[in-house]
């Protein structure tokens, strides 16, 4: 039997073929850290533990277009090793996050085929998806790739082109683990821009360019495993006329890590809805990008919804004369320059009911009434039944930044997580109770403490600072304890 690998061509496909591709792939943080010098990703969450900590993960995850390219380069060799270029993407899904230690295992099946009419090759479709050491999937896509036949004359059967969705729906897309805590983010990265400060139809130029060295793209490549000869052999390029290309998912890298000045809060990318290499890049191009609104989708949750975003790529030219089409005119017809037309879905912060310029007025409003008109002001309840952390956050938020001084709840769980949120600092318990006790001994005339004066006015303030901390079960400093309620 022979030893020579020389992969599949086009007429060793059959729709139906299933392929289990060698071999498991495990990623480490040398992969993330090539990447970032590879790519320059800024991405938030990949970029610090510290970062990902307080966003709510254990740790931080690997950047999705890392996972990406490492899981398609495990297809290569039995998918597109004689391909003449990788053409789309659609029905990309990023079904959970995957760490360093993870190891990823990729199948396939065969989904379409259809020769072309020159019948030197023809377009074959797959389905591929990507497995953790735990079985679960992580990534799930399908894409179409233009092979060489290995005998022009060989006879093919009947085309097959599947039908795939313009976009990943709202309810296939993996976003259940972010929390209150993603509220933090834009404290990391400087910049206020959240989901309700985008509109459709909006247009980001990112200022930012990149020159795709030789270096560059064969490491890149080599990185993902990807041994397609496309990329790598420049001898049988130079024979068939041509010159090695750089592999299409590096150019997506690219953008994404241009795109960060723009949309720097963004979380995670949820789902690439479609994308084609338009035109080829080679080494010595240069790289740049904008990016259209497409959408905002309401996913359901509570701290986080979707950006459906268009990027379009160029090599060697400005961003300024990219050209989207209009709602409904479908894709236009690009020129040379352009290289890549991205439809993807991110995840991203949505303002809360404390975010929203119009709620947090309105709330700071009700309070101002509240009390002027004697009445204690109570926060409304919070939504969340499960998750004591978001209603303990809610909770103080209310207090701190609306001066709410209650939080109505009927949920057994939302409780106790109410009662410790809203009972107040022990600085000013103390404050409170050697205000008081200094009170008592002027007979409740007016005193200075510490700089301060107080009377009668404030005197009440801090005699319910003092109940509500007796009540919720704080331990008071001895002295106020002793005089007030007789311990």
């Amino acid at each position: 039997m022979s030893k020579t690998r020389n992969g599949n061509f086009f007429e060793d496909f059959r729709v139906g073929m299933k392929l289990r591709h060698a071999t498991p792939r495990t990623l480490t943080e040398g992969d993330r850290s090539l990447y970032i010098g590879l790519t320059g990703s800024r991405a938030v969450l990949g970029t610090a533990e510290t970062n990902a900590r307080q966003l709510g993960f254990e740790r931080r995850p690997l950047e999705d277009l890392l996972v990406f390219n490492t899981a398609f380069g495990k297809t290569v060799p039995d998918i597109s090793l004689n391909a003449v270029a990788n053409l789309g993407y659609a029905e990309v899904r990023f079904a959970a996050p995957v760490y360093p230690g993870d190891t990823l295992a990729v199948e396939t099946e065969v989904i379409g085929l259809k020769e072309n009419s020159s019948r030197k090759s023809g377009v074959v479709y797959v389905r591929s998806t990507a497995r953790n050491q735990h079985g679960r999937e992580v990534l799930g896509w399908i894409r179409w790739v233009m092979v060489h036949k290995r005998d022009h004359a060989a006879a093919c059967g009947e085309a097959v082109v599947p039908v795939t969705q313009a976009a990943v729906p709202a309810e296939q897309l993996a976003c259940d683990g972010y929390d209150a805590r993603i509220a933090d983010i834009t404290t990391m990265t400087g910049v206020a821009d959240l989901w309700d400060d985008y509109a459709v139809g909006e247009r980001i130029h990112h200022p930012g360019a990149m020159t795709i060295n030789d270096s560059d793209h064969s490491i890149a490549t080599r990185l993902y495993q990807n041994t397609a000869r496309a990329h790598f052999d420049g001898h049988a390029m130079a024979a068939g006329g041509g010159r090695r290309l750089v592999y299409g998912g590096h150019i997506i890298s690219v953008c994404r890590a241009l795109s960060y000045d723009g949309l720097e809060n963004a979380l995670s990318i949820l789902a690439i809805n479609g994308g084609s290499h338009v035109n080829p890049t080679h080494a010595g191009d240069t790289i740049a990008c904008a990016t259209q609104v497409v959408d905002k989708i309401d996913l359901g949750q509570r701290h986080v919804a979707g950006l459906r975003l268009r990027t379009i790529g160029v090599k060697n030219a400005g961003t300024q004369d990219i050209a989207f089409a209009e709602p409904g005119q479908g894709r236009p017809t690009h020129p040379p320059e352009v290289v890549l037309d991205l439809d993807y879905t991110i995840a991203m912060r949505s303002p809360g009911q404390f975010e929203h310029a119009l709620l947090a007025r309105a709330k700071a409003d009700m309070v101002a009434a509240a009390l002027a008109n004697g009445i204690v002001p109570a926060h409304n309840v919070c939504l969340n039944l499960k998750d004591g952390d978001v209603v303990a956050a809610d909770a103080r938020r209310a207090r701190h930044d609306f001066g709410f001084l209650r939080m109505w709840s009927i949920y057994p769980a939302q409780i106790l997580p109410i009662v410790n949120a809203m009972r107040p600092d022990f600085t000013e318990v103390e404050d409170a109770a050697g205000i008081l006790v200094a009170a008592q001994d002027a007979d409740w005339g007016p005193i200075q403490y510490q700089g301060e004066l107080h009377d009668r006015a404030t005197y009440r303030y801090f005699w319910e600072v003092l109940e509500k901390a007796k009540v919720t079960g704080m331990t008071l400093p001895a002295e106020a304890d002793q005089r007030f309620y007789g311990r």
